[in-house]
């Protein structure tokens, strides 16, 4: 069940951002980021007798609140975390890459996350080259993350935001 939501809402939004990616002239959506994080919440009724609304609350919230401005900071239009990614991993749909662990605001500790596309939207040379950055930096082996980082750019028609922000970290941290 759960990895049948975390499928239904991965490729909702996936197709969200094709759609949008259609749209002449909208900058505005062009600019279109997305969070998603699976784990246990509260649904319901929650305030007073005065005020009352329908809401959720909890940390997965919390955490996917977080990677929707995270998303754009990475370079992504879409970031996952760890227990989404974990649900759809194997799944032969999808594809993901990895990002070097983040920090996000309100939340302890850098957090893992990936970045998901339709499998075959993307080559396995791009996130194979792009996920062997991200372990040389998680390594501080910044010279070949640098390298990783900048294949990976030239793998994706078009240049891949992501990689630009990454190689660029990488190229300011000392070995």
């Amino acid at each position: 069940y759960k990895k049948a939501i975390a499928r239904t809402a991965v490729t909702c939004c996936l197709t969200i951002v094709e759609e949008v990616r259609k749209i002449d002239g909208a900058e505005g959506l062009q600019s279109l980021k997305i969070g998603i994080g699976s784990g246990p919440v509260l649904v319901g009724n929650f305030g007073s007798s005065d005020h009352i609304a329908f809401t959720v609350l909890g940390p997965t919230v919390n955490r996917s609140a977080r990677l929707e401005p995270a998303s754009a900071r990475a370079g992504c239009e879409m970031l996952i975390d760890q227990n989404t990614y974990d649900l759809l991993k194997d799944h032969k749909d999808f594809s993901f890459r990895k990002l070097p662990a983040i920090p996000l605001k309100g939340i302890l500790g850098n957090v893992s996350t990936y970045e998901p596309f339709f499998a075959g939207q993307v080559s396995e040379q791009f996130l194979d080259t792009f996920n062997e950055g991200v372990e040389a930096l998680a390594n501080e082996d910044n010279d070949y993350a640098v390298e990783c980082f900048t294949k990976a750019a030239q793998y994706r028609q078009g240049g891949d935001p992501a990689s630009e922000i990454w190689r660029e970290i990488a190229g300011r941290k000392p070995n």
